[in-house]
């Protein structure tokens, strides 16, 4: 076997493991930003409900729900609406 082979090799298996790494990495970050926009105003723990209606005073548009939903739900929702579009 050349000796340039498992540099490659080497490097291959970095790159995966570096990519695995920053996916995690971001998917966690992601996960902890609030999804209801007035806690990015106030501290929801201590503020009374009219304080979060003051921060948030518009509901979110329709379908913009789905975005804040955990990564795996909104896969098994596209999954299923994939699904039953084939089926028509």
């Amino acid at each position: 076997m050349p000796a340039w082979f498992g540099f490659i090799v080497r490097r291959l298996i970095s790159s995966i493991v570096m990519l695995l790494v920053l996916t995690m990495i971001v998917f966690f970050a992601f996960s902890r930003i609030p999804s209801n926009p007035a806690a990015f105003l106030i501290d929801l723990r201590y503020a009374t409900p009219e304080q979060v209606e003051h921060a948030n005073p518009d509901r979110m548009p329709e379908g913009l729900e789905e975005i804040s939903l955990h990564p795996i739900q909104r896969l098994v929702r596209v999954r299923d609406h994939v699904t039953s579009c084939r089926a028509h």
